[in-house]
């Protein structure tokens, strides 16, 4: 039997949802007409999924199509300080009809965006897109604090409300060939929400769009890897807390426990799981759902959770669109499956 108190309330729930990754829109948006929006109405609609939550990436993730120069981020153009060559055009050929389709299905969908690298003109010399950290100096934070509220500003513009910011997805990774990635130290991240922070409130941006600590494991995924310690120095701040809406985490090693953890100490602080991906390691679908069940969906919830986001939520039969080599993952599974040649429901799997 399941017994329900309506009496005792506990967090207010966000919702559950997966990544519209680049590789996701692309998928979704170039299907045959009908297929695409008995897809949208499926995944985002009250008679279906009712997806309340989706994350997207700022710029390339290792779920692009492509990753030429020009196509990394929304700014290429090496020491352009002023950020005059600034521009999201390229999320508006397939990624944001997406979105603004989702959010017409269901108008309280929220967007949660993350950065998988910065341009690579603002990371240390002789970094690449799978490698290298932020650069030092007050030029540098600065001008990536204006690129982030550029952002934010330029989906107003769209039509987009971006809800949540991220500043560097898994932040404890460095050394990813070409995968996209960039290593920030919890002190680096710490000086970049300051940034990010008064740019937001000075745009009039700050209460539109809420900044999320960390965005990486429950605990460490090896050594020298960060665990809960990393959003709790940044909490401990009271000069940075003051701009942070909550803390995001990823499933991939230790457990939902340190959810609590953290908020226990920061009970004001949201709580977002903003990735967890199944694949060809999930085994057989019991064992798959009584993980999730387990960890995320009740777990997560019971640990003060607000939402709880999927990797991709749509992938072809070959796992991609995707970067091939180094940390690209060859073996993740989206939220559906859409064969290229797919042209109804019948030919989508479910997984």
């Amino acid at each position: 039997n399941i017994q329900v108190d309506f009496l005792k309330r506990h967090q207010r729930m966000i919702g559950y949802g997966a990544a519209i990754t680049d590789a996701s829109a692309w998928l979704l948006y170039s299907r045959p007409r009908q297929l695409y929006e008995e897809l949208m109405e499926m995944l985002f609609g009250s008679s279906g999924l009712g997806l309340g939550v989706v994350r997207i990436p700022m710029g390339i993730s290792d779920f692009s199509r492509n990753y030429s120069l020009g196509r990394q981020t929304y700014d290429d153009v090496a020491g352009d300080w002023a950020l005059e060559h600034f521009s999201t055009l390229h999320d508006d050929s397939y990624i944001v009809p997406v979105l603004r389709k989702a959010r017409a299905i269901n108008p309280q969908l929220k967007i949660i965006a993350s950065p998988w690298t910065a341009p690579v003109w603002l990371k240390t010399r002789q970094a690449d897109v799978g490698s290298g950290t932020l650069r030092s100096g007050e030029q540098t934070y600065a001008t990536y604090a204006r690129y982030f509220a550029r952002f934010v500003e330029s989906y107003l513009q769209k039509g987009l409300q971006v809800d949540y910011l991220t500043l560097q997805n898994e932040p404890g990774h460095e050394g990813c060939g070409p995968m996209p990635c960039m290593a920030l130290s919890a002190e680096q991240e710490a000086e970049l929400v300051l940034h990010v922070g008064r740019e937001l409130e000075q745009r009039g941006l700050a209460s539109r769009t809420r900044l999320l600590a960390y965005d990486h494991n429950w605990g460490p995924f090896g050594p020298g890897q960060p665990g809960a310690e990393y959003p709790l120095q940044l909490l401990r701040n009271s000069s940075v807390r003051q701009y942070l809406g909550g803390v995001a985490w990823h499933c991939y090693s230790g457990g939902p426990a340190n959810q609590s953890l953290v908020r226990n100490e920061f009970p004001d602080k949201e709580v977002h799981m903003t990735e967890c991906s199944g694949g060809v390691w999930s085994g057989s679908f019991g064992n798959a759902l009584q993980r999730y069940m387990d960890q995320l969906v009740i777990g997560g919830a019971n640990n003060y959770g607000q939402s709880v986001v999927f990797w991709n939520m749509a992938l072809d039969e070959h796992g991609g669109p995707r970067c091939v080599g180094g940390a690209c993952c060859k073996g993740c599974r989206g939220v559906i499956t859409v064969p290229s040649g797919a042209k109804s429901l019948d030919d989508i799997n479910r997984d």
